[in-house]
């Protein structure tokens, strides 16, 4: 249930969806260096920039933020991934694609 403030209190969350959660995080903040540029696909092996789809990813992140109840940890630890991210973006976004 959510306190005062909108977030959850840590004790009603398990630890199968506090790992699910970081672990979505992990992935969509991966995806974002892909679709930046600046780590390699996996699959293709090659580096290649995707500006429009990055800004989805990150727009993402940012509605999680806006629409979950998430615990003060986890909330610290979105705003800090998304801060990150956003500001890999604006630099990124300035370099030629």
């Amino acid at each position: 249930m959510a306190n005062e403030s909108g977030t959850v209190n840590e004790d009603n969350v398990t630890q199968r969806e506090k790992n699910l959660f970081y672990t979505l995080i992990v992935m969509l903040r991966t995806g974002v260096y892909q679709q930046l540029g600046l780590i390699e696909n996996p699959v293709t092996k090659e580096k290649k920039k995707n500006i429009k789809v990055a800004r989805e990813s990150i727009d993402m992140l940012n509605m999680l933020l806006r629409r979950m109840r998430l615990t003060k940890e986890e909330e610290d630890t979105l705003k800090n991934v998304l801060t990150e991210l956003q500001n890999l973006f604006i630099k990124e976004s300035e370099t030629k694609l």
